[in-house]
């Protein structure tokens, strides 16, 4: 559902995270803000 995804993208998106999973995510979350940017655009990539 959409707030697994909001916190797949807070965690995976985060320095902290692994590189290639960061990217991974990071890529997937612009996909998403393109989508449903209402629920999305408030993430942004730390």
């Amino acid at each position: 559902n959409l707030r697994e995804w909001r916190h797949f993208f807070k965690l995976r998106c985060s320095k902290q995270a692994h590189p290639q999973m960061r990217e991974l995510a990071c890529a997937l979350l612009k996909e998403f803000q393109k989508q449903l940017p209402v629920i999305f655009d408030d993430i942004q990539p730390f």
